[in-house]
């Protein structure tokens, strides 16, 4: 990225550029220790939102194509059930 465009991703390597697989759970981990964010992963993330959406009344195709799944179990793994508050 120049200077004059801030970077699209969140989060950074640690020279700056797009974190790889093999230390973006470093940068994830140190990222949540230093905001006091519980100890979760990256991942749980993509379950929760999945999740809040199809409370929100989103339909398994709304669904799939946000996941980017081509079959309904593998879709479905992402949804959990929630106590009403």
């Amino acid at each position: 990225m120049s200077a004059d465009r801030p970077t699209p991703n969140v989060f950074l390597s640690p020279k700056g550029g797009r974190p790889t697989r093999s230390n973006f759970h470093r940068i994830w981990d140190k990222a949540r220790v230093k905001v006091g964010g519980p100890d979760l992963h990256l991942h749980d993330l993509r379950h929760t939102g999945n999740t809040l959406a199809a409370e929100m009344g989103a339909t398994l195709r709304d669904l799939m194509n946000r996941m980017g799944h081509r079959s309904t179990p593998a879709t479905l793994i992402h949804l959990h059930a929630r106590r009403s508050p």
